[in-house]
């Protein structure tokens, strides 16, 4: 490990647990069961949703069905559009980012897993366009994690492509960590199908060549630049 990097299959996956991605290379069951004990599981729905960017990424809101609340503040009745979940209710987001050491490379040299935690309206506007997947019962953001591992490319192709392909593994994977998968499947497969037949992807992945993307720069640390889609 270099500059406090966290490699899994030359993915920068820094955001995550690191006793968590050492566990999950390692194969040791024990010690990731031990880790999943750590934390409360909870019901999620899942969205994939195409950003302002035209960036593609993952949504899991925590969703523990209908209480008398009525601020709405931690819980929702569940529903299958993001613009009902409360504001304050903090979302996670998986995305894949594509990065390159060199600035004067215009190309992709490595992608990082990001993994942010933010309370929803904080990130509602970056929302173009959103899928619902599915209601995932018994999930824990360790779980999530180790969903996103088994999810991320194995090699730089095409952002698009490669962007695409872990979204619709995540919520693929997320049905064998879910306790309700088995009872989902057929519902979170027709919905995969139909999103990545849709025209918003089809025409994202008409545009995946590398001219297409836009260099923006995130971050200055390690001299790294992050790539997004050009809108």
């Amino acid at each position: 490990m270099e500059n406090n990097s966290l490699l899994f299959k030359g993915n920068d996956v820094s955001d995550f647990n690191k006793e968590l991605v050492m566990a999950y290379m390692e194969r040791d069951k024990m010690k990731l069961e031990e880790l999943f004990s750590r934390e409360s599981k909870a019901d999620y729905d899942i969205f994939i949703c195409i950003g302002r960017s035209n960036q593609v990424y993952v949504m899991c809101a925590a969703n523990m069905g209908i209480i008398d609340d009525p601020l709405m503040y931690t819980h929702f009745e569940h529903s299958e559009y993001p613009e009902e979940i409360p504001s304050l209710l903090l979302v996670s987001q998986f995305e894949v980012q594509g990065i390159c050491t060199d600035v004067e490379v215009n190309r992709l040299t490595k992608y990082k897993i990001c993994w942010r935690i933010k309370p929803f309206d904080n990130v509602k506007n970056e929302i173009k366009k959103s899928f619902f997947i599915g209601h995932f019962k018994d999930i824990s953001h360790m779980r999530f994690q180790c969903i996103a591992l088994a999810a991320a490319p194995n090699k730089v192709t095409f952002l698009t492509d490669d962007s695409i392909k872990f979204v619709e593994t995540f919520c693929m994977e997320t049905l064998f960590y879910a306790s309700n998968g088995e009872m989902v499947k057929s519902e979170v497969n027709l919905n995969l199908s139909s999103l990545m037949m849709s025209d918003v992807v089809l025409k994202l992945r008409s545009q995946k060549n590398d001219n297409y993307l836009q260099r923006i720069v995130i971050s200055r640390l390690s001299n790294t630049c992050v790539y997004w889609l050009r809108n």
